[in-house]
């Protein structure tokens, strides 16, 4: 993070996930919030499987094409079969 002008040394957040579809995050003073769709059984050519994960939490898991997770104001909107959520 930027401190002062100054990043700070980097690190691991989350470790041996599976392929990242997409992700957004969003920072303010000291927090983070990472959202992303994630392939959670490691074959990219099946879409059912695509997962929304919010800081290393799986919010979906039913067997849809769950996808585009983005954050405004520390509010997770989840686009998944349809409509948006939040």
């Amino acid at each position: 993070m930027l401190d002062a002008g100054t990043w700070n040394v980097s690190s691991d957040v989350y470790t041996e996930l599976g392929s990242i579809i997409d992700m957004d995050v969003t920072a303010k003073d000291t927090a983070v919030q990472i959202a992303w769709t994630q392939d959670t059984d490691g074959n990219l050519s099946t879409i059912d499987d695509l997962e929304i994960f919010e800081n290393g939490i799986c919010l979906t898991d039913n067997g849809e094409v769950d996808s585009g997770a983005f954050i405004i104001a520390f509010l997770s909107y989840l686009f998944y079969s349809f409509p948006f959520q939040q």
